[in-house]
């Protein structure tokens, strides 16, 4: 999948925080004005008081507060145009194993939830819904140690809800549903049939569903559309039918209709099945309310309206006339209400027949114009014996009449009165008696009988009599051709269009006409269609058919059919059958496949070259890694590996002509592990313990493998496999760290998901010292405190006077390996104080203080210098500080001086300054200025004083710890106070002291210092007059004022250790570990009056050791304490990305030198292995991984003492390209062929196909492989080796044709001219030099094609074209063309003998016989023909022809006089003749003369009627023969025969006789006069 076109620029990271924290997402967009969304996993959070959304610039950020373990989630920051950036958040807490999100079970079974916490809690609950749970009969509340497990059994649907569990501040939750048993919708019904069908209704019939195992059906839907529709109806009120029978009737509109059935019950209802074809349904039509007479005035308008309870078409009807729509009618329908609109009715008769006709319906009624005076009558009427008809243009007959006219396809009625009521007629014609049909309808109503007959025909003409007892009246009845009726289709916008036919088949072109009697003329691409073998016309009723037999692909065209001006087209498609699919189920196959198998669907089509598009739910299928589509032959196959669910649908299989469609349903597998939802998933054993991880399968025999981290455990001496029952083991022995990681059991394709961590001991931390100094540090630096912590992954807390630190601006917390680091940035005084280090089991302090800047005095010119100053002055003592601030302290011979009315101490910026007034003999002495870090000193003294003589003086050697003596020289315990001694170098306030022995020296003139071994010798003079002492030798004190300090001190920086001591002239020695020091580069020793300094530069870790110095018996140490410097990781490792197979090089880079470096992966020190190589490079580090695979994968981490740096390596499937492919090759059969693929990877396992069928080494195919080339090479090639030729290998596909050309094809064997005789059946036959060439047959240069009277056959080697029936149009020259040969034959067609095996004979027969010829001929399949005086006879009603076998048979029905003529068969150049005579019947005098009475002057009329139209007769008066002539006028019209007598005299009375031969008649002729 393409990565979205707009990145993140930066992308989350995984965070991890301890429960009750907050917690931070960030990311970075492109562009600041990119709106984002946030999402915990799928559900999209907004601002509150939980979650705080922030947009600042590009930075997009989200903070949880007050985190919790239901938090513990993957988070999306999500931009509108879809691109996402995803990370973890992980809360640690007291729940170790917490609830899953969502947990669902079936109903009635048991519910358990299961949770572990890392250290015991009292206060715990289980909740529901925000309520307690409290244990009863089904709720169980059980804790084992720290495993806290809530069960519910038999589940409900009331205890669905939201179940959480509380541990004083910690929660996690989950949401239970409980779902109802699954139960299965049905299958679809089977066997479809239609039990009976109508024109109005069908009755459809189907079989239940066919099921494996029972599931209940309630009812079947049955549903209805129209052909060309998309929208189903019901055709049932109710829910359902519920057994399988239904029938459809009532529908309001016709059509041609499709249905389905589906069954249903309460879980859902079944795919559909359809039922083949379409069935054609007219509505049940009755008529809803009817017409009603329309009055109206002579120039107004006339509507007429009716209304149907169906929608169908209809004629309207005008006194018989049908009416079509023009200026003067309008005919309107809309659904089922049709209207008739007359617009002008001054040209119609008052009382005018408006009918409307609709299928077997009819609804009539009257027009009545209005005039002036009212309604006009036509005052017609009708009287016993006068002949009425109906019908297409019918018409009032002049009832004189007694021969009535009729128009062809009418109806006419005869009717005839009796005297008497109750007697019974009979009704004949031709003198045959006729009886009730539906073509003769006979009525009795009062005297009246009625004769009706409908549909008339031309054979209708004749004598109609109605004989009652001995009396008889007869009807003469003439038909004439009806005219031409208007013309016009129904529903034209309904009709024609586009017809698809099956090839070889039946099809039918249908359309319907206003009229019955219209007639219609048929037309292919302009030409008229004739009826024949392969087109059949047919008329029926208003449907006008065109049946074309065994359709062709020539047949295709355009079809019309012309009805006077108007026209319906149709154009009639016969798809290709190559296109078809074979042996294709009438309804969808159903198929089946287990979830996690191989789909296979698979189909058949007509042709090998036909392609095919397979979809799914109308989407189309691609070929991908999972989804495989195969042509094999006509063989179409869809593979699926690995089905799932989202697999299931509906599946169809498409040509351009034709599809097959399938039903997919994938079987959920069994459950494989019964335990599943109980199962302890998470074990924490301790380092060599054991860990035990168990599951229970459904079936003891079922067997199972054990994975870890993707790879495949067998039993060994760590790893033991155990089966018991159904229970399945695995034990891991002595866990060590690499034992941790994630464990599945895999048992039928299921997979059961362990997770093995193993425990850390408790967190301790290393070479932790006690601090007896604080750490003293100069503002504005950085405070860094280091530690080390085991084990490694131990989650420490800093905290500073109570309060926990947080990572920031002003604090940086660092964790590499096992160091642990705070780094308080820019320290003030402020960050002085106690700073922990702390985990879960233990601490560690660090004790911080400013450092104070180091105050001193200025250069010697700024220090303090002798001052000498006379009695009674003045006298200035000024220093200077190296800063205006600082406190300093003035001193006299070692006392402080207070300030009063003489002594003024003031401070000046960095002057500071003591004034003396007054100067006097007692203010003589040292002063001194002290600061904390310095001091300054001079000597003040009075001009003019001088220590001339011992007796001025007195003398003594004194040593701390001796008495002065008093005035008198003797042994005093208290020296008076008020004395001032001075000492040679310092001057202090005399203070108690022991008085040892004392000698009285001679006198001296000035004081001196004298050093002995036991200390030295101090000369104090005192001003008064005292007398000189003189002691022994006493060593002095000397000690350390100012102790050394311990320090800690970073590596490569400079370490000073400073004391001061009591004596300035004290010498101080050094000492390293007991080992005198000695000044060098590195070491230097300095020293400021009384103040004394080591420094050691360039500090190492070896430097660390106990320092001290010693002056004079005193001595004071301390420690340095070396911190090693951080060895951080200047370049560090960056995620990565590499496909499996490849090498990787991970690299890092030190800020200096160490051999401590450690590799590990996911928290694991990685081992030495072939395709691990680590090795160093100056500070440069790599890790060299080979032969990457999905095992690789993980967080890498590079660890030192101080510093780690993580990066994840992903290993993808390796992104195989194609450097060359497949292309399509063309070679002939029997050389060799090489196809090479290079890809961009080496060892590349590939597999090569042809046609989807996978290849392998061996006979004619040799498979190799170098490096990055794939070769295969097919020798001693044959034609079936043809094919397309594909590669594959993981995800990758090319594919090349290969083209086998054949070698130039030869006749081994050549056509041979044939000789025949006419009709035989011919074939020429020769034979190639191989089997699989097509040939083309051709004759005088006409290619030849498969057909009724060719046929081509291909067996083999042998080519064989069959000429069925010969003719001597077969004759010439046949070419049968192999394309590198040909070969030609030629065929001679010999006539045959056809003889006349049996003649014809004469046949004489009586009129209204039936008479017979029958002639057998020598040959079968001979065109015949019969002839009636040399013209071609025809079948027809009277006249019959049929063959059986060689004999053929001339059947003439009802013979006529007329008939008589000359028979002549002839069959081919044979013939055969015979005579037909027929015998008249006796001419008849069907109806007699009447006696005449004729007035004098005027014409006497006889009138007869003759049974036969050609009848001859004589007329007679008396015995003599009337002749024509001027007197007497003898007419014949029809039956009826007339002598009409012309100026009738007296004279001419006399009986007259009308002689037919057979028979005769006779009347009187009497004359009256005028």
């Amino acid at each position: 999948m393409a990565e979205p076109r707009i990145p993140f620029k930066t992308k989350l990271r995984d965070v991890e925080v301890q429960e009750k924290e907050t917690a931070m997402l960030q990311c970075e967009v492109v562009a600041p004005s990119t709106d984002t969304s946030w999402f915990k996993e799928e559900t999209r959070l907004d601002q509150g008081a939980k979650y705080k959304i922030e947009e600042e610039g590009t930075l997009r950020r989200l903070t949880i507060r007050n985190v919790t373990t239901d938090d513990d989630a993957v988070y999306i920051c999500e931009m509108m145009e879809g691109s996402r950036t995803v990370a973890e958040l992980s809360v640690k807490g007291n729940i170790v194993k917490k609830l899953p999100r969502k947990t669902a079970v079936p109903e009635m079974d048991a519910a358990i939830f299961c949770v572990e916490l890392d250290r015991g809690c009292e206060k715990v609950v289980w909740m529901k819904n925000g309520e307690v749970v409290k244990a009863n009969s089904r709720v169980t509340i059980s804790a084992i140690g720290n495993q806290h497990t809530l069960t519910i059994r038999e589940c409900q649907a009331a205890d669905a809800g939201e179940i959480a569990f509380l541990a004083e501040d910690c929660r996690t939750s989950t949401q239970f549903t409980v779902s109802a048993p699954r139960r299965l919708p049905p299958h679809p019904p089977v066997n479809p049939v239609v039990k009976e069908k109508a024109e109005t209704w069908v009755t459809l019939a189907w079989s239940a569903p066919q099921m494996d195992r029972p599931v209940p059906v309630a009812g079947y839907l049955v549903e209805r559309r129209r052909l060309g529709s998309v929208t189903w109806f019901r055709c049932h009120d109710s829910e359902s039918v519920p057994g399988p029978e239904f029938t459809i009737s009532g529908l309001s509109e016709k059509g041609d209709y499709q249905f389905r059935i589906t069954a249903v019950n309460s879980f859902g209802q079944s795919s559909c099945l359809e039922f083949p074809g379409t069935i054609h349904l007219e509505p049940l039509t009755s008529v809803k309310t009817p017409l009603k007479d329309v009055e109206v005035s002579a120039e107004g308008e006339a509507t007429f309206s009716v209304e149907l309870a169906a929608v169908c078409s209809g004629l309207w009807i005008l006194n018989g006339r049908v009416l079509q729509s023009n200026e003067s009618f309008v005919i309107m329908r809309t659904k089922n209400i049709h209207t008739l609109i007359i617009r002008d009715v001054r040209g119609l008769q008052d009382g005018a027949e408006v009918r409307f006709r609709a299928n077997n319906i009819e609804s009539c009624a009257n027009l009545r114009i209005k005039v002036s005076g009212g309604s006009v009558s036509s005052g017609l009427a009708f009287t016993s014996a006068s002949p009425l008809y109906t019908g297409a243009a019918s018409r009032v007959i002049d009832r004189a009449s007694e021969t009535e006219m009729a128009s062809a396809g009418g109806t006419v009625q005869f009717v005839s009165e009796v005297s008497n009521s109750a007697v019974t007629v009979k009704w004949r014609k031709d003198g045959s008696e006729l009886t009730p049909s539906k073509k003769y309808e006979m009525q009795a109503m009062g005297r009246k009988r009625v004769l009706k007959i409908h549909d008339i025909m031309a054979e209708d003409a004749g004598v109609y009599e109605c004989v009652c007892d001995s009396d008889t009246m007869p009807f003469q009845l003439s038909v004439k051709e009806s005219p031409l009726p208007a013309s016009g289709f129904l529903e034209k916008d309904q009709a024609g269009g586009v017809v698809r036919a099956v090839s070889g088949e039946r099809t039918e072109l249908v359309t319907e006409m206003v009229d019955v009697h219209s007639r219609v003329v048929w037309y292919k691409e302009g030409k008229e269609i004739r009826q024949s073998k392969k087109f059949t016309l047919e008329e029926r009723g208003k449907q006008r058919k065109l049946i074309i037999s065994g359709v062709r692909k020539e047949d295709e065209g355009t079809y019309s059919c012309q009805s006077g001006d108007d026209t319906i087209s149709f154009t009639l498609r016969v798809p290709d059958e190559s296109a078809k699919f074979v042996n294709k189920p009438k309804s969808p196959q159903e198929v089946m496949a287990l979830h996690s198998g191989t789909l296979e669907l698979s189909c058949e089509v007509a042709a090998a070259s036909t392609a095919v598009v397979w979809r799914k739910d109308q989407t189309e299928i691609r070929q991908d890694r999972r989804m495989t589509v195969v042509s094999q032959g006509t063989q179409r196959r869809l593979v699926i590996k690995d089905a799932s669910r989202s697999d299931q649908g509906s599946y169809t299989c498409e040509t351009a002509e034709d599809k097959v469609a399938f039903q997919v349903k994938v079987k959920e597998p069994e459950p494989a592990f019964s335990n599943q939802d109980s199962v302890q998933r998470e074990v924490k054993p301790c380092p060599s313990e054991s860990a035990t991880l168990t599951c229970e399968v459904s079936d003891s025999k079922m067997e199972v493998k054990w994975y870890k981290d993707g790879k495949l455990l067998t039993s060994s001496k760590k790893i033991r496999m155990e089966s018991e029952g159904k229970t399945r083991r695995i034990v891991l022995q002595t866990v060590e760290k690499r034992d941790a990681g994630e464990y599945v059991c895999e048992a039928a394709g299921q997979k059961l998901t362990f997770r093995v961590t193993i425990a850390e001991p408790a967190a301790k931390f290393q070479k932790k010292a006690v601090q007896k100094e604080p750490i003293a540090v100069q503002e504005k630096e950085d405070i860094i405190l280091v530690t080390t912590v085991a084990p490694q992954t131990a989650v420490v807390r800093w905290l500073r006077d109570g309060m926990e630190l947080k990572q920031g601006k002003k604090y940086e917390v660092r964790s590499e390996g096992s160091s642990r680091t705070l780094v308080v940035k820019s320290s003030e005084s402020k960050d002085s104080g106690v700073y922990i280090c702390e985990t879960n089991g233990d601490k560690q302090e660090f004790r911080v203080k400013k450092k104070e800047d180091e105050i001193y005095f200025k250069q010697k010119s700024k220090k303090l210098t002798l001052v000498s100053a006379a009695a009674g002055e003045t006298v200035t003592l000024t220093c200077e500080l190296n800063q205006p601030k600082g406190d300093v302290l003035w001193k006299r011979n070692g006392k402080e001086i207070k300030a009063s009315g003489r002594l003024q101490i003031r401070a000046d910026g960095a002057k500071r300054i003591l004034t003396i007034t007054g100067m006097s003999v007692a203010d003589e002495g040292e002063y001194s200025c002290e600061c904390r870090d310095d001091k300054t000193s001079t000597k003040v003294t009075t001009k003019g004083t001088a220590y001339k003589t011992a007796a001025q003086l007195r003398v003594f050697l004194l040593l701390k710890g001796s008495v002065a003596p008093n005035a008198n020289g003797t042994h005093a315990t208290e020296v008076d106070t008020n004395l001032d001694w001075i000492q040679t170098r310092v001057v202090t306030r005399a203070s108690v002291y022991n008085l040892e022995t004392i000698h009285i020296p001679p006198p001296i003139q000035c004081p001196a210092v004298h050093w002995g071994d036991g200390g030295a010798w101090v000369v104090y003079f005192c001003t008064r007059n005292v007398s000189v002492f003189s002691a022994s030798s006493v060593p002095r004190v000397v000690k350390f004022t100012g102790n050394l300090a311990n320090l800690v001190i970073e590596e490569g920086k400079e370490a000073i250790f400073k004391c001061s001591i009591s004596h300035e002239d004290a010498a101080v020695t050094w000492y390293k570990n007991g080992v005198r020091l000695k000044a060098s580069k590195r070491v230097t020793m300095g020293k400021v009056g009384t103040s004394h300094t080591l420094t050691i530069g360039n500090v190492t870790l070896q430097d660390s050791s106990e320092f001290s110095a010693e002056a004079e018996g005193a001595k004071t140490k301390a420690t340095l304490q070396v911190q090693a410097i951080p060895i951080l990781f200047k370049k560090k490792l960056e995620n990565r990305t590499v496909e499996e197979g490849e090498t990787v090089v991970l690299e890092v880079e030190l800020t200096k030198l160490s051999a401590e470096v450690k590799w590990m992966k996911n928290s694991v020190v990685l081992p030495s292995s072939e395709n691990l190589e680590v090795k160093a490079q100056g500070a440069k580090h790599i890790l060299t991984i080979r032969n990457l695979s999905y095992a690789d994968r993980g967080h890498y981490s590079c660890e030192t003492l101080d510093d780690k740096t993580q990066a994840k390596l992903d290993v993808e499937m390796r992104k195989i390209r194609l450097v060359k492919g497949l292309e399509e090759m063309q070679v002939q059969e029997k050389e060799t062929i090489t196809f090479e693929v290079e890809l961009s990877h080496q060892d590349m396992e590939g597999t090569w196909l042809k046609d989807g069928v996978k290849l392998k080494a061996g006979g004619n195919c040799r498979i190799t492989t170098l490096g990055k080339k794939h070769a295969m090479t097919l020798s001693s090639l044959k034609l079936e080796d043809a094919g397309l030729i594909a590669f594959q290998t993981e995800g990758l596909h090319t594919s090349g044709r290969l083209i086998v050309t054949e070698l130039p094809v030869k006749f081994s064997t050549p056509l041979t001219d044939l000789r025949a005789t006419e009709k035989d059946k011919v074939k020429f036959e020769c034979e190639l030099s191989r089997s699989n060439t097509d040939v083309k047959w051709f004759k005088d240069t006409v290619e030849l094609r498969p057909g009724k009277r060719h046929g081509i056959i291909a067996q083999g080697r042998k080519r064989s074209l069959l000429i069925h029936k010969c003719s001597y149009e077969d004759q010439g020259t046949y070419l049968c063309d192999a394309v590198d040969d040909k070969t030609s034959a030629t065929l001679t067609v010999q006539a045959r003998d056809v003889r006349v095996l049996r003649e014809l004979e004469d046949v004489e027969v009586v009129e209204k016989e039936s008479a017979a010829f029958v002639c057998e001929i020598s040959h079968d399949e001979v065109e015949t023909q019969w002839y009636k005086n040399g013209s071609k006879l025809r079948s027809k009603d009277n006249i019959k022809m049929r063959q059986e076998g060689r004999t053929f048979v001339l059947l003439f029905k009802a013979v006529q006089p007329e008939d008589a003529a000359e028979i002549k068969f002839v069959a081919e150049n044979a013939t055969s003749t015979a005579k037909l005579q027929v015998k008249e019947l006796p001419v008849k005098i069907v109806k007699p003369l009447r006696d005449k009475i004729a007035i004098e002057k005027h014409r006497g009329i006889f009138e007869c009627q003759v049974s036969r139209p050609n009848a001859l007769v004589k007329w007679h008066r008396q015995k003599s023969e009337l002749v024509p002539g001027k007197k007497y006028e003898m007419t014949s019209q029809g039956l009826y025969r007339k002598l009409i007598i012309n100026e009738v005299e007296f004279g001419d009375e006399d009986t007259y006789t009308c002689d037919a031969g057979d028979d005769k008649t006779t009347a009187q002729l009497y004359v009256e006069g005028k």
